[in-house]
Parts: structure tokens; C-alpha cells; sequence
């Protein structure tokens, strides 16, 4: 696990990357290019529409759901889509995965792999 700054806005641990990597592969990337990413004290929300304002998503994640969770206050991160498929797609089955933010438009992730290899 990654050591949790103290100076970090935001950090959440999801136990299973794999589950939210299925969440977002549902997501057109060629449709929804760019998106902000809303972080408050009690779950992520998102809410993207497509340049041609024909599609909407309107998709909120509790704090509950999480693992680990913490936000200090609301902060609002401008993503690119396809980036955030990209990063999700490093995390492997099982393996818990990292998001922070410390308020200096970085959003860090970070994939944790627990299990023992055996050779």
C-alpha cells in the first residue's frame, strides 16, 4: 500500500481494481472524450455528456463502496476519458488499487498486488 500523505485532499482505496475497471469500460470513450470528476466528502459523481448533447451519464459512486475513503472537501478534476481507461487498464485482477489527490492537479493511482509468488 502506498504510504497516505498527510497533505492528500483525497484518497480512496478500491479493494478490487477489476469491478471498477467494468464500470468505466461501459463508457464510450469515442462519445465522451472529457469529463469532471466531482470528489465529495461521501463518493465520487460524474457526469459527462457527449458533444453531441445526446447522451448523458449521471454516475455516482458512494463512499461505501470503497474500501478506505476520505475527502476533505469538494474538488473538481477535469479528466480525459481515454487517459483514465488507459490507467485503469494497468491495474490486473485483484490487485487493490490507489486514488489520490493532493490538490495540485495530479490525481495519482495506485495498483497494490498483496499475493505471495511461489516459484
Amino acid at each position: 500500500m502506498p504510504p497516505k500523505k498527510k497533505n492528500n485532499v483525497f484518497e480512496a482505496i478500491f479493494s478490487d481494481v477489476t469491478v471498477f475497471k467494468k464500470i468505466f469500460k461501459h463508457f464510450d470513450k469515442e462519445l465522451i472524450i472529457e469529463t469532471n470528476i466531482v470528489l465529495y466528502p461521501n463518493g465520487i459523481h460524474i457526469l459527462a455528456m457527449n458533444s453531441a448533447h445526446t447522451i448523458l451519464i449521471d454516475f455516482i459512486m458512494r463512499d461505501v463502496a470503497f474500501e478506505s475513503y476520505h475527502c476533505e472537501s469538494i474538488q473538481i478534476l477535469g479528466i480525459k476519458f481515454e487517459s483514465l481507461l488507459k490507467i485503469l487498464g494497468c491495474g490486473s485482477k485483484g490487485q487493490k488499487m490507489t486514488i489520490s489527490y493532493s490538490g495540485e492537479n495530479c490525481l495519482s493511482f495506485f495498483f497494490d498486488d498483496n499475493s505471495k509468488q511461489h516459484f
